[in-house]
């Protein structure tokens, strides 16, 4: 270890904070969270597997029961390195690990927005779950689709109101293996002004879902529908929303990008 920080030293590279061992087991999934996209990562054992998603995000399971522990380090663009362990527990305590270090900042009374976060704390949550369950009256559309290991996603509704947006999205298994939800993501992606003169960097902000209708799982050959509403914002004209849905019980996962002038030219409530 300290041969490692010294290293750091030298070539220039900095660490994120000394952590605790990160636990995972065989069947639900450990979340990591960075700042900056990742470029590589490494366990100490073959015990353990990993998926890099949206460029930050790391999902971690392990490929056997009793998994032995062992090191892990993760190496993000900027020259940030995470260095930790990783070990086995049928029951992790925690499994989001959130290592982003961004300010927050309040930024009305009905949302609270942070660089990471953007969550609603008004008090019209009925109203606005009404609103959303409208949605399965309205005539479906064709907004967007993604398909990966047979498990295809469709928009087919977007609308807003004074305080939210609200999606509609169905969810097909054209696989004859039960498909079980294990975590779906809602974030803004966009482009703001960086620090440095005449550059951008990418804005990454956590959705939380004021209200949402999802199943737990999707049976063989069959489809389910989605609902979710989400505090109202306007991302850039490069911006989107990004929709990550992953299995519980396996490694199918299907992303969705909506382009911000599809939810800025939805229909009014």
């Amino acid at each position: 270890m300290k041969y490692l920080v010294m290293l750091l030293a030298f070539t220039g590279l900095t660490a994120y904070g000394q952590v605790d061992t990160v636990y995972v087991n065989t069947e639900g999934t450990t979340y990591m969270v960075f700042d900056n996209d990742i470029e590589i990562f490494n366990f100490g054992n073959a015990q353990y597997t990993g998926a890099a998603e949206s460029g930050n995000m790391l999902f971690l399971k392990a490929t056997q029961p009793g998994a032995k522990a062992t090191t892990l380090l993760v190496k993000s663009t900027g020259g940030k390195i995470f260095m930790g362990f990783i070990g086995f527990k049928n029951n992790p305590e925690k499994p989001f690990w959130d290592l982003r270090k961004e300010d927050k900042d309040e930024v009305n009374d009905g949302l609270i927005e942070d660089a990471n976060i953007l969550k609603y704390k008004g008090k019209n949550t009925l109203n606005i779950e009404k609103k959303m369950l409208s949605l399965l009256n309205e005539r479906k559309n064709d907004i967007a689709s993604e398909v990966n290991n047979n498990i295809s996603l469709t928009l087919h509704n977007v609308a807003n109101d004074k305080e939210a947006s609200y999606f509609r999205f169905n969810l097909r298994n054209n696989s004859t293996v039960i498909y079980h939800i294990d975590f779906i993501s809602l974030s803004y992606k966009d482009q703001r002004k960086a620090k440095k003169r005449n550059t951008v960097e990418n804005q990454n902000t956590e959705v939380l879902p004021i209200s949402q209708n999802v199943p737990e799982s999707i049976q063989p050959l069959s489809d389910e529908e989605l609902l979710f509403a989400v505090p109202l914002y306007s991302p850039g004209r490069k911006g989107f929303l990004e929709v990550i849905i992953r299995e519980k019980k396996g490694v199918r996962a299907v992303i969705m990008n909506v382009k911000s002038k599809k939810i800025a030219k939805a229909k009014l409530l």
